[in-house]
């Protein structure tokens, strides 16, 4: 299962596509807040990869991977995070946040493909 961060209801509709046609699960919310919640959540374990917007309403893509890298479950707060942007963070954050990647906006289907074959936890090591 893929967790979905995006606040753009039209670029969420063209991920929603892509990620059908590659056959994936995935949840989609639309703000950092949610998205920590569901991380918290019980079996919040179970996603294999966060797609993380950086713009986002309420607290930023930067601030929401904070928050789920401060979770005191490993198994929850090592969730390998893929940046969705046209604004990529600062080396100094991909290094404290440990985000997989990046992904510039608007990137196809084949990008993201492959960025979730490279990325994500395999479909047997996380939590069902």
């Amino acid at each position: 299962m893929l967790l979905v961060v995006e606040d753009n209801p039209q670029f969420s509709l063209a991920l929603s596509r892509m990620l059908d046609r590659l056959g994936e699960k995935y949840e989609v919310v639309d703000t950092g807040e949610e998205a920590v919640h569901r991380v918290l959540s019980e079996g919040g374990e179970h996603y294999r990869l966060i797609l993380l917007d950086m713009t986002l309403p309420g607290i930023s893509g930067i601030d929401t991977a904070r928050a789920i890298r401060a979770i005191d479950d490993p198994q929850k707060a090592e969730i390998p995070i893929l940046v969705m942007s046209a604004l990529a963070p600062t080396i100094e954050e991909m290094g404290e946040l440990h985000f997989a990647g990046i992904l510039a906006k608007s990137f196809f289907g084949e990008d993201l493909r492959n960025a979730i074959e490279r990325h994500a936890r395999p479909s047997h090591l996380s939590a069902a």
